[in-house]
């Protein structure tokens, strides 16, 4: 029995760091047909629900990631990883045709440029019985899938929720800037809702700059069901909600911010590490926090 699955992205990433990349008005200048030797390189896993799962199984719960990897190249590597953090892959499936690669070039500051590949038109699953296969779970993380079709990820949503398995949901820019209708039925009957201030915005159609980060945020998203809303917020920390109550959490910095890439997943790995032990929000948006720093302190997003 799982305590966690984490439905979404892997992602290869490729990190490279040096003077040579020269950095001019907050951008890097790179010249055409020039060569730059970096002074260090890092590969590491990312995507969102790797990032999660990988989080969640360090705090000592058991986690099986659905997924898709490329098998290619970088498959050992994929699978090394995983295997040390002991997240189960299980129900991930490998796919020739597929690639998911981050680039990352980052200034000696740590300040970065991400340039991404990822296949197109990927499926979360192929067949029923892919689905049933998950079931042993008491929990599902459902990471941004900007790559899968609407419907599909309503459908998944509700296959979870009529096994009455507590649902996680993430949602990038795109989905939060789909119609209201849209919005709601992709959340109504979700557990607990996490996304950033920004991508909260988009949800009510409005501007980040006019969202007041008061007791009625939670109301405003009008969704049946929901039991809970996290809105982080990067350096302001993060604000938690639910029908009757507001929490606030302070950003935990760590002595130096080595690298950003993963900081939001690191905070929802914890804040699901904590709430699936059965801790309180404020509780569980302390660990988020934590969890984070620990994140910011480190190369690589897990």
């Amino acid at each position: 029995m799982y305590d966690l699955v984490s439905i979404g992205s892997l992602t290869i990433d490729l990190y490279f760091q040096g003077e040579s990349l020269t950095v001019h008005n907050g951008r890097f200048e790179l010249a055409y047909g020039g060569k730059y030797v970096t002074d260090h390189f890092h590969e590491s896993l990312g995507g969102g629900a790797t990032n999660v799962a990988i989080g969640v199984r360090r705090h000592g719960l058991a986690v099986t990631l659905k997924t898709t990897i490329g098998d290619n190249g970088f498959r050992s590597m994929v699978e090394q990883k995983l295997q040390e953090d002991r997240v189960s892959y299980i129900h991930s499936h490998f796919d020739s045709r597929y690639q998911s690669i981050s680039c990352i070039i980052q200034s000696p500051k740590g300040d970065k440029t991400v340039l991404t590949y990822k296949t197109p038109h990927q499926h979360i699953f192929t067949s029923e019985r892919e689905k049933r296969g998950l079931l042993r779970t008491k929990a599902v993380f459902m990471a941004n899938m900007s790559d899968i079709s609407f419907s599909q990820k309503v459908e998944v949503k509700n296959f979870f929720k009529r096994h009455e398995k507590t649902i996680f949901l993430n949602l990038g820019t795109t989905d939060c800037r789909r119609s209201r209708e849209q919005v709601k039925e992709l959340i109504e009957g979700v557990d607990v809702l996490i996304v950033n201030g920004h991508e909260y915005a988009e949800l009510i159609k409005t501007n980040f700059k006019d969202v007041a980060f008061d007791s009625n945020l939670f109301h405003k998203l009008h969704i049946p069901g929901l039991k809970a809303l996290i809105v982080t917020n990067d350096k302001k920390g993060s604000h938690g909600y639910t029908q009757d109550s507001m929490y606030y959490q302070v950003a935990i910095e760590p002595l130096r911010i080595i690298d950003s890439t993963g900081a939001g997943d690191g905070y929802t790995a914890g804040f699901i590490a904590s709430y699936l032990k059965g801790h309180s929000i404020p509780s569980a948006m302390e660990a988020g926090a934590r969890h984070a720093s620990r994140i910011l302190a480190k190369l690589g997003a897990n």
